[in-house]
């Protein structure tokens, strides 16, 4: 007669081990995936955020520069800088990109050489407009 051996044990013990294993590296995968989708959504929003900063810094080198010669409102407004005029000249400009915006506002110094003062410099995102587009449900039974 044979004496019974011990390896059932072992061997559903071994399968458990390997469908454990398997199930860890597919969530590695995943979460790995993911993290990867995450980091190109974050350097397309900074590469548009650089993008719209160059474009701020360059429009406040023309400014600089026309300021510099003396340049009159008319030539402000065709460097895309709105004129408000009151108790202190202020200019505003929106530089966009897409659904980003980013608003300057200066306010021009009365000393000559100065030029301006920074007063806002910051990325807005415009309001989304719900009444373009798909019709939303407005929580009223759905009549068919």
């Amino acid at each position: 007669m044979r004496q019974p051996t011990m390896q059932g044990g072992a061997s559903v013990l071994i399968v458990l081990i390997m469908i454990s294993l398997t199930t860890f590296g597919v969530l590695a995968l995943v979460s790995a995936h993911s993290d990867l989708k995450l980091a190109r959504k974050n350097a397309t929003f900074m590469q548009e955020y650089y993008q719209l900063e160059t474009q701020a810094e360059s429009a406040l080198n023309d400014l600089s520069g026309a300021l510099a010669s003396n340049a009159d409102e008319r030539k402000l407004t065709s460097l895309g800088w709105e004129v408000q005029r009151g108790e202190q000249t202020r200019l505003f400009m929106d530089v966009s990109k897409g659904l980003r915006h980013l608003e300057i506002m200066l306010e021009l110094t009365p000393k000559q050489g100065e030029g301006f003062k920074i007063i806002s410099w910051k990325q807005v995102q415009k309001e989304f407009d719900y009444s373009a587009g798909e019709k939303l449900w407005d929580g009223k039974p759905i009549e068919e």
